[in-house]
C-alpha cells in the first residue's frame, strides 16, 4: 500500500470556514503503523490568520 508523505489537506470548521493545511506524514522507521502527522500554514496566508482566530476562541 502507498502512502501519501505529504500534500495539502482542505477544512471547512464552522466558526472560521474553509481553509487548507499544508501536512506532512512523519512514519516511525522501525514502525510503519505509527506515524505523526504536521499541519502548517504559510506564514501571512489566510490560512494562518483562520488557525490564529481558532486559537482565541
Amino acid at each position: 500500500m502507498r502512502r501519501e508523505r505529504y500534500g495539502v489537506k482542505r477544512f471547512d470548521h464552522p466558526a472560521v470556514g474553509e481553509f487548507e493545511l499544508d501536512y506532512e506524514s512523519l512514519y516511525h522507521p522501525g514502525d510503519q503503523d505509527q506515524l505523526v502527522i504536521v499541519s502548517s500554514a504559510p506564514p501571512d496566508s489566510p490560512a494562518e490568520a483562520k488557525l490564529r482566530q481558532l486559537a482565541r476562541d
